[in-house]
């Protein structure tokens, strides 16, 4: 799955998955209509949750870290989540660290698992 995403509104984008699946998240970040170098940040955090305003992380549901596909000149960033989440509808968002220290809310939206037929 890829999306594009730009900046510096946080776009809501909604997410539907198969539960058990593993494949990458990858997101092209851009600001207007131009991708965005983000080879100088840090941090980018994919964080699920059951609710969509959590009070603090008792709500978490699970946190990965995100990784360049390539260098980070090329705009992408990649995630990839745990296969084990149950079946439902949760809450997310992305977060990454830009070159001065200041956190960004990159993208946001449902998460939604639904049951998949292979058993493995």
């Amino acid at each position: 799955m890829m999306t594009t995403v730009n900046l510096p509104k946080t776009p809501v984008v909604n997410m539907n998955r198969k539960r058990g699946d593993t494949r990458a998240i990858v997101l092209v970040v851009q600001e207007g209509s131009v991708n965005l170098d983000i080879s100088g940040w840090t941090n980018f955090l994919l964080t699920v949750t059951t609710i969509k305003n959590p009070p603090d992380n008792t709500t978490e549901v699970f946190q990965v870290s995100g990784f360049f596909v390539s260098d980070g000149t090329d705009s992408k960033i990649a995630f990839i989540p745990p296969g084990t989440t149950d079946i439902g509808t949760y809450y997310y968002d992305i977060q990454g660290t830009d070159p001065a220290g200041g956190k960004l809310t990159i993208v946001e939206g449902k998460y939604k698992l639904a049951q998949d037929r292979t058993k493995d």
